[in-house]
């Protein structure tokens, strides 16, 4: 598990190695998950208040998870959580990596292809609809 303050948000990423046997759809299993999560990261950042939880899920990376802070109160956390079931991941390539890929784009001057194995690339999660609705598929 990776945690990474941002300016406005903490990102959370788990890859799916961590994950191993996790049901996204057992309540239990997200409810236990969270409590870990919460405890490290208020913990590592002293956070409470109200909290937007944008969870999103892909089979082959596993979840990136960002915690935006509506605002602050005592020291009890409140989460409004949704989950984006079989979220799709793209990472940013450069030119002379477009054969090494499957499902390329061409975006506003960049190529994005769809994430299909663990690398050490930027990993886009949020508006991926925006790319591959309207970038010219390679």
């Amino acid at each position: 598990m990776v945690f990474n303050k941002e300016d406005k948000f903490i990102l959370v990423k788990i890859f799916k190695a961590y994950l191993k046997d996790f049901d996204i759809y057992s309540k239990e299993q997200i409810t236990n998950l969270f409590k870990n999560i919460f405890i490290e990261i208020k913990n590592k950042y002293n956070l409470s208040g109200l909290f937007n939880v944008d969870i999103y899920v892909n089979n082959n990376y596993g979840m990136i998870i960002e915690i935006k802070n509506l605002f602050f109160y005592n020291d009890e956390c409140d989460l409004k959580i949704k989950v984006y079931l079989d979220a799709v991941f793209l990472n940013e390539i450069f030119y002379d990596e477009i054969l090494e890929c499957d499902d390329v784009y061409y975006y506003n001057d960049k190529f994005y292809s769809t994430y299909k194995k663990f690398c050490d690339k930027n990993i886009i999660y949020k508006e991926v609809d925006k790319i591959l609705n309207n970038g010219i598929k390679i």
